[in-house]
């Protein structure tokens, strides 16, 4: 509630007032202030702080990952044996340098691709196949309340 308060609050004494009366109908339902107290002042203290630095990870060129974008079907392989097939054909194959090590011919350094990601989407479902879209055209003629009687 006193993060609410602090970012729906713009003015510093609305806050303030929001949340004494806070504090206060807590203590009238019977919560004593010395509990209240600590957890007040340990919220109100961690709002005003920086958020913590969170680690960007760094772009390394042997990182990134190939998407293998495929329709979902129940009796395809299951992404795990795509991965393995992936490593074990494209990634490493035997006697051959890994798919990371590999250098290009258009660019300075390696391919830099480590590992593949399996991309499910789901299958045409019968609403996209049978064409659902309606097409409400309006005729030229007299209005509908033209038809009500006005007495």
């Amino acid at each position: 509630m006193l993060y609410r308060f602090h970012t729906l609050c713009t003015d510093p004494q609305e806050k303030k007032e929001n949340i004494l009366k806070f504090y206060r109908r807590l203590i009238t339902r019977g919560y004593k202030p010395n509990g209240l107290l600590p957890l007040f002042n340990d919220a109100i203290t961690r709002m005003y702080q920086p958020p913590p630095a969170v680690p960007q990870p760094n772009p390394d060129a042997n990182q990134r990952p190939i998407f293998f974008r495929i329709q979902y079907h129940p009796q395809d392989p299951p992404s795990a044996t795509l991965q393995q097939i992936w490593r074990h054909e494209l990634f490493k194959p035997p006697f051959s340098k890994a798919l990371n090590e590999v250098t290009s011919s258009h660019r300075v350094g390696t391919i830099g691709i480590s590992r593949m990601i399996t991309c499910y989407s789901r299958p045409p479902n019968l609403e996209n196949l049978v064409s659902s879209k309606r097409n409400v055209t309006f005729k030229n003629g007299p209005t509908v309340s033209s038809f009500f009687d006005n007495d």
